[in-house]
Order: C-alpha cells, then structure tokens, then sequence
C-alpha cells in the first residue's frame, strides 16, 4: 500500500510548478537554457517519488547521481544563457558522463555523494570564471554593460549549492537520525528548491520580457 506523506505532496506540487514554468518560457529562445535545471529538478523530484514510495527501490537506487548532475547542469545552464547557444548539442553530454558512469555502483551511496560533492565545488569554479569573464567581455565590447550583467547568476549558484550542501548533511546523517527528523529535512529541501525555481524563472522573465 503507498502511503503520501506530506514531502510527496509538496514533490508533487514541485513537479507541476516545474511543468509549468517550462511551457511559460518555451517560446523565449533567451532563457529557454533554464529548461536544463528544470528538467533535471523534474527528474530527480520523479525518481525521489518512486524510491520513496517503494515503487522502483527494490530494483536499484538511481537517485544518487544526481548530486553529480547537479553542477554540470547547471554550468551548462549559465553557459548556454550567456553564449546564447541552442538548447543543447551533443557535445554537452560529456559532462554528464560521470552520472552514467556512477549509475551501477549507486548502492555505495555516500561514496557518490561524496564524489558529488567534489564535483559540484570543480563545477561551481568553472561557473564563477565563466560569469567573470562573461562580464570582462560586456564591458570591453558594450555600452550598455551594466544592464547586461547576471550578477544574479552568482547569488543564484551559491543559494543552489547552499541548499545542495544542506541537502547533503541531511543524507551523510541518515544512518544516525530518526526517519522523523530526515523527513524533515528532506520536506525543508524540497520546498527550498520550489522557491528558488521559481526566483529563478520569476528573474529571468522579468529580465528578457520587460
């Protein structure tokens, strides 16, 4: 029998706010590269409900890889929205050859979250030195530099990678914390991330359609 519980409920919500908010941009070529983290969320909110529900469990762990997908995503996020590239190319999978790698030894869950975690730091460098030099291209070649700046890009990657190392304590102390207290944090996570989905999307609309 599958028991709701009130994270599912707010991972439901999460998955249609995420829906949403991808039809509301498709029609944007300017910020459509955020489709990419809102993919991802949707895809790892699906697989946490199925795990969580007992539905896919018992045949193998998939949730775990996406703490390593989780900063290639989104460099490739700020990439595209700086660069103005198409959606995707097939290049771009290469950076998300580490989660197919892992993805058979994922019963070893806190060494993929470990190796997440490192991964997550490379990625973040890489993503503040494409901002920097992003804005030292603006202001040699632009005008109108300041308007053009994503200063918000670096607020945005240090909320999601505040909320991925939150998130990562929580999973570190399962073994020694009560189901209650994991349940939780794991509802504080989610909510976490609706709101800064939203921010996000709420940012770049009013930035690219006013």
């Amino acid at each position: 029998m599958i028991t709701l519980l009130p994270v599912n409920i707010l991972q439901f919500s999460f998955l249609a706010i995420a829906l949403f908010c991808i039809f509301i941009i498709w029609h944007l070529p300017k910020v459509r590269s955020v489709i990419f983290l809102l993919l991802l969320a949707i895809v790892s909110a699906s697989f946490n409900l199925l795990e969580e529900l007992n539905i896919t469990r018992q045949w193998h762990l998939i949730t775990p890889i996406f703490v390593i997908a989780t900063g290639p995503v989104f460099y490739l996020f700020i990439k595209k929205l700086v660069n103005q590239e198409s959606l995707w190319q097939w290049r771009d999978n290469l950076h998300l050859l580490p989660c197919l790698i892992a993805l058979p030894f994922t019963h070893w869950v806190q060494s993929i979250i470990a190796i997440g975690t490192v991964n997550q730091i490379i990625y973040g460098v890489f993503t503040l030195k494409l901002i920097y030099r992003y804005h030292q291209a603006i202001y040699a070649n632009r005008a109108d530099a300041d308007s053009l700046r994503i200063d918000w890009g670096i607020l945005v990657l240090i909320l999601f990678f505040v909320k991925g190392a939150s998130d990562i304590v929580r999973l570190n102390l399962q073994p020694y914390i009560s189901l209650e207290i994991n349940l939780i944090g794991q509802f504080i996570h989610t909510a976490m991330s609706l709101l800064l989905v939203c921010f996000l999307v709420i940012k770049l609309l009013r930035k690219h359609t006013f």
